[in-house]
């Protein structure tokens, strides 16, 4: 199977009710773009930067997400950490499984 590998951060809106933001930095626009097949909405691409997805949740969500990335994420327990900052979890990194391009055409 083949990966897509980001590098992610994500940062704790604790005004009002509680949300969190993740960024995924990957390699190029077409890594991002290959991930999003795999990790599909609420992920979106970045508005400044192409490369990067934003996700943005709820802390039930987060916890969803959280269980859904031990399968691409060997460091989950970073993803929401706040050892170093309140605001900021720790970076982490991610490897998401994409399909081939070439073998898109099957899914359709």
């Amino acid at each position: 199977m083949n990966t897509v590998h980001a590098e992610g951060r994500l940062r704790h809106r604790f005004w009002g009710e509680y949300s969190a933001v993740i960024a995924l930095k990957f390699s190029s626009v077409e890594a991002a773009n290959d991930a999003l097949v795999t990790l599909k909405e609420p992920w979106h691409i970045g508005e400044k930067n192409k490369d990067v997805l934003v996700w943005t949740g709820n802390s039930d969500e987060l916890s969803a997400l959280k269980d859904k990335f031990t399968a691409y994420c060997n460091e989950v327990e970073k993803i929401d950490s706040c050892k170093y900052s309140v605001d900021y979890g720790e970076p982490f990194e991610v490897d998401v499984p994409v399909v081939p391009r070439e073998q898109m055409g099957l899914f359709e």
